[in-house]
């Protein structure tokens, strides 16, 4: 019994050896590529794709998963779409701050901040088709526990990693006009989403507090956005420059605060429940679907704000 318990660790290990030393190559090989939408998205979701799938499925059940199981497909397309969407995010944010280039450059490298999120669309329709093949074989009717614990904590560690590194690269230009980490991480907003989804859970109840979690962030998260949309119109109303950018920082950290915890913390729980045999959560999967799509939005009404111009009111 001891031998083989260790025999299983060691093979647990080594498979999550497989995982992390090309994750981190490929991590470090980054380096040498421009710090843009185009390339650095791509690497973005597939790098991001693989830490996340770490957070319900260990590293030593990929190759039997990839076979048998429907949930891990789904649970790849949905994470490749959230993922796309959240790159868009960060790469829009880095091309808002940038400094030292013109307004035609910021405004190209604003609208090629999207690309991610066609990266991430495409691969989800490519993963959506195992998983539907296998659901109609019936491959998903038995349960499917997941017993790789250790590596829900590593996938984890390895996306905010990756968002920390994707933040912190220095720009395409000189400096930085707005930091992306104080655009993405405003205080308020961050307060707002994570008390609102807090909240909705504490409503909810025990019995649907741990199948809400998405559906929670994603409703303080539009709630936070149309504040922050609000207070860049007042701002625009009174030619308040401070207020347009505080509102534009509470829109974009919303987003962002709710794809970070969606992707580590409240799809992997709904994902371990699906391989228990569960059904997700009846607003799940339109919160998986329509949240980073209202993102978009957001996205797209704060780029025609950043680019309209305005005097400040002396």
């Amino acid at each position: 019994m001891t031998s083989k318990a260790i025999g299983s660790g060691a093979s647990a290990a080594l498979a999550r050896a497989s995982v992390v030393v090309p994750w981190a190559i490929v991590l470090a090989a980054s380096a040498f590529f421009p710090a843009s939408a185009p390339v650095g998205g791509l690497l973005f979701v597939v790098l991001g794709l693989a830490a996340v799938t770490l957070t319900a499925f260990g590293a030593h059940e990929w190759g039997r998963a990839a076979r048998t199981s429907p949930v891990l497909w789904e649970s790849t397309a949905r994470n490749a779409w959230t993922i796309g969407v959240l790159a868009a995010l960060l790469f829009f944010a880095r091309a808002l701050g940038d400094s030292s280039r013109g307004l035609a450059e910021v405004a190209r490298s604003l609208a090629l901040a999207f690309l991610p999120a066609l990266y991430g669309l495409a691969l989800a329709a490519l993963c959506l088709v195992p998983a539907l093949r296998l659901r109609d074989s019936g491959a998903g009717s038995h349960s499917d526990e997941s017993r790789g614990g250790a590596d829900r904590w590593l996938g984890a560690a390895l996306f905010l990693a990756l968002v920390a590194w994707t933040l912190m690269r220095s720009p395409l230009g000189d400096a930085w006009r707005f930091t992306p980490w104080a655009m993405l991480l405003h205080w308020p907003a961050v307060l707002v989403v994570a008390g609102g989804a807090l909240l909705v859970a504490a409503i909810a109840g025990p019995a649907l507090r741990g199948r809400i979690g998405v559906v929670a962030l994603a409703l303080s998260a539009a709630l936070a956005s149309l504040t922050g949309l609000v207070l860049v119109l007042f701002g625009f109303a009174d030619q308040s420059i401070a207020r347009v950018v505080s509102g534009l920082d509470f829109i974009l950290t919303s987003c962002f605060v709710a794809h970070v915890g969606m992707l580590i913390v409240a799809n992997p729980i709904e994902d371990r429940r699906m391989r228990g045999g569960a059904d997700p959560f009846p607003g799940s999967r339109t919160a998986w679907l329509l949240f980073p799509v209202a993102t978009l939005v957001f996205l797209v009404i704060t780029l025609v704000l950043a680019m309209t111009p305005m005097q400040q009111k002396l």
